[in-house]
């Protein structure tokens, strides 16, 4: 055993398309979180692949299990825990001994910090408030909470909050970073090293929702205030050749595609070789089980040569 851990990759794209391929529903991530109630045999098996890959921890669903997601569609905001309960089930049914289930609490409005931030007690009572209903609906089946794709430390201490009070006393942090920044930024203008001494304490720490280049100069970053408390350090790394920052600016062509999984893969051996014991790995926007099982097997080579 690689001593990495091994996240899951992006369900939101991947379901996106075989929700589009099968003439299930359009090509979108409402769509993709409608699936866990919907269409749960697919979400189910995209988990049990990411499982068949390697990965040691699973994900629920719900980047776009959001009162702002589901105010879109017919279900209504008022139905986020039921489609969150059926996301947790998805993930739970799907992981074999050993497999943990992460309960994904994702940002909930802007992922890229362009919103002007309301930090008045109201607005942040109002976000506690539904990371508490979310959190509360995975946790019967979820064994940890991802605290994800945080732009703002502010919205990630809440997160993180919400989710031990539901009773996921295990919490990981993971933020996403401006792409090409040199020193490592969240989207929402903090620097790393800020925003993990303003979010408290945590099992893991992470980056997500980037480009590798910008993955790895989080990464020692993270590792040196991770290390000292016991917790471990990681990344999950978009796949796309254009990175999110020229898709903010509009640059760049509308598909460039994405990494080879043995690119990838390539990408994820060095980052653990140069993250060290205790280093988290796994994918996320364009990755897919494919690049699980390339990183798994680098991993695994790496740990026996």
């Amino acid at each position: 055993m690689s001593p990495t851990t091994l996240l899951d990759g992006g369900m939101g794209h991947c379901l996106k398309e075989r929700l589009e391929a099968a003439g299930l529903a359009s090509r979108t991530f409402l769509s993709a979180a409608l699936a866990n109630a919907q269409h749960a045999e697919l979400v189910t098996r995209l988990h049990g692949e990411y499982v068949a890959a390697g990965a040691q921890v699973l994900t629920t669903n719900t980047f776009s299990v959001t009162p702002l997601a589901l105010q879109r569609a017919a279900w209504g905001a008022e139905r986020l825990e039921e489609l969150a309960r059926h996301a947790a089930d998805c993930a739970a049914d799907a992981a074999l001994p050993g497999v943990r289930v992460a309960a994904c609490l994702p940002p909930l409005a802007d992922c890229y910090g362009e919103a002007p931030v309301d930090k008045s007690g109201a607005a942040q009572d109002e976000v506690y408030s539904v990371y508490l209903r979310l959190a509360t609906a995975l946790s019967s089946r979820c064994q940890l909470a991802l605290v994800e794709t945080m732009a703002r430390s502010e919205d990630a201490a809440l997160a993180a909050r919400a989710a031990r009070c539901a009773g996921l006393d295990c919490v990981w942090l993971s933020f996403t970073l401006e792409d090409g920044a040199g020193s490592p930024r969240l989207r929402g203008g903090e620097s790393l090293s800020d925003a993990l001494r303003c979010c408290g304490p945590a099992s893991a720490y992470l980056v997500n929702c980037c480009d590798c280049a910008a993955a790895d100069t989080g990464l020692p970053v993270l590792r040196a205030h991770a290390a000292p408390l016991g917790a471990c350090w990681g990344a999950q790394p978009n796949a796309f050749l254009r990175s999110t920052s020229e898709w903010l600016r509009g640059e760049g062509a509308e598909r460039d595609g994405v990494m080879d999984p043995q690119a990838f893969a390539a990408w994820g051996a060095a980052a653990a070789a140069a993250a060290g014991d205790g280093c988290v790995l796994g994918g996320c926007c364009g990755t897919t089980p494919e690049h699980i099982a390339a990183l798994n097997a680098a991993l695994l080579a790496r740990n026996t040569s």
